[in-house]
């Protein structure tokens, strides 16, 4: 079949490439241990109240920063809830949740569902927007993100992450 090494080693290598394209192309991604991922078995509706309720968790704990001034620790702990709700909705819809962006997420939720979210995307724009800075001294041009988040932003990213949690709320059910 193969007259020369050269040709195996040629068969193998577009083999092996088709394999990495495959698995790149459908976002095969292992981020964290498989074995502790829920079991297949789950329903959709149960996976997205695990997902709400981490959300509403994580809302309840940005309050208390914000009380505590911990403004930019309070403002990513609102993205965070509104990205594990966004998940919430996408697993609602048999989505799978890939990625960080609010409004990345919530857009791929309203094709699944064809729900109109536009009073949304505004909300999850901001969020997003504190996704990074608020915790990373290097994405700010000097001083830590501590000293750039006040009280006006804190309360904001609370007010748009609770919006967000209302609405995935009626829609959840």
């Amino acid at each position: 079949m193969f007259r020369h090494w050269g040709e195996r080693f040629h068969l193998c290598l577009t083999v092996f490439h088709g394999c990495v394209l495959a698995i790149l192309s459908k976002r095969v991604y292992f981020p964290v241990n498989v074995n502790r991922m829920p079991r297949r078995t789950m329903r959709r509706s149960e996976e997205a109240r695990r997902w709400f309720s981490e959300a509403e968790w994580d809302l309840e704990s940005a309050r208390i920063l914000h009380e505590s001034k911990r403004h930019n620790s309070s403002a990513f702990l609102c993205q965070q809830a509104a990205e594990k709700c966004a998940k919430a909705l996408l697993y609602s819809v048999g989505e799978s949740p890939f990625g960080h962006s609010v409004l990345e997420l919530i857009e791929r939720f309203a094709v699944a569902s064809g729900n109109d979210i536009s009073e949304l995307k505004p909300l999850a724009a901001e969020l997003d927007r504190h996704y990074i800075p608020a915790r990373y001294p290097n994405a700010m041009p000097s001083g830590s993100p501590h000293e750039y988040y006040d009280q006006e932003v804190s309360q904001r990213t609370l007010e748009y992450s609770t919006r967000i949690l209302s609405y995935a709320r009626r829609q959840l059910g």
